[in-house]
């Protein structure tokens, strides 16, 4: 019978046990697993102290909460009558099983700072979570509300299309500030193609902007940051459609790009 240790601790009133339960047990290792001894040390190069819990008749002083807090070390009185100091075996315990986690790779945790991070559709530092989006606008305030400009497709322009238009290499220019910094001018006259391109082994059909001075088609450049092997940057065209988005959205893009101090974007 299986019970809880403590009575608030509840159990489910079914438990369920695989077929192959009996063929496995934390005192028969694995046939390919590691088994053995651990001996351990201990040298108090400073003076150890660890309080007692309290106990009956111990010295104590009362905590914030009203807790009785001993002011004993931990002890007991020996054969001879005397009274000896000692570390308790669950200190010793946890000292070494910490190392053992650490040693072994084997201690699991939710990383807390990344698990309740807010992230953006691609956070270009995580790999894991880079997603590519197909579509493109600018997000504008209007009657206090939050709408996106559609632009429609992404349409991506080679650096050397910029360069024909702005004399500048972009691609040397890591940091998307100093490219805005660098380009005066962000209206581009361009046409429209659509090539097949190799993305990562498969051959995916894009929407290409080519420079094109005497292009009635005007559009405006965007910059992103650095990324290797990163060749283009990206035309926006609006296309008069516009879109509403809600608060809770809103919300949380603010905290990836307006109040996250590690975004120089968004700061810019």
């Amino acid at each position: 019978m299986i019970t809880a240790p403590y009575n608030f601790v509840p159990l489910n009133r079914e438990i369920f046990y695989p077929t192959w339960s009996d063929k496995v047990s934390h005192d028969v290792p694995f046939e390919d697993g590691e088994s053995g001894e651990i001996e351990v040390t201990i040298t108090a190069k400073s003076p150890i102290f660890i309080r007692n819990h309290y106990q009956k008749g111990d010295d104590y002083y009362l905590d914030n909460e009203g807790n009785k807090i001993s002011k004993e070390f931990c002890s007991f009185i020996n054969e001879n009558g005397g009274r000896q100091y000692y570390i308790p075996g669950s200190s010793i315990k946890g000292m070494i099983r910490s190392i053992v986690e650490i040693m072994s790779y084997s201690e699991i945790k939710i990383d807390e700072a990344t698990h309740k991070k807010t992230i953006s559709v691609r956070d270009m530092k995580n790999d894991d979570l880079k997603m590519i989006a197909n579509a493109c606008g600018f997000l504008v305030k209007k009657n206090d509300k939050y709408i996106i400009q559609d632009c429609g497709k992404i349409k991506t322009i080679s650096y050397s299309e910029i360069k024909k238009f702005t004399n500048i290499y972009l691609r040397n220019i890591e940091d998307v500030v100093d490219k805005y910094k660098q380009v005066k001018n962000l209206m581009i006259p361009f046409k429209n193609e659509k090539r097949n391109m190799n993305v990562r082994n498969r051959y995916v059909t894009k929407n290409i902007a080519v420079y094109d001075k005497n292009s009635n088609n005007i559009g405006q450049l965007v910059f992103t940051n650095f990324i290797n092997n990163k060749k283009n940057e990206f035309v926006f065209k609006e296309n008069g459609k516009e879109i509403e988005i809600n608060e809770k959205l809103f919300n949380d893009f603010k905290k990836v790009y307006f109040e996250d101090t590690n975004s120089n974007i968004g700061q810019y």
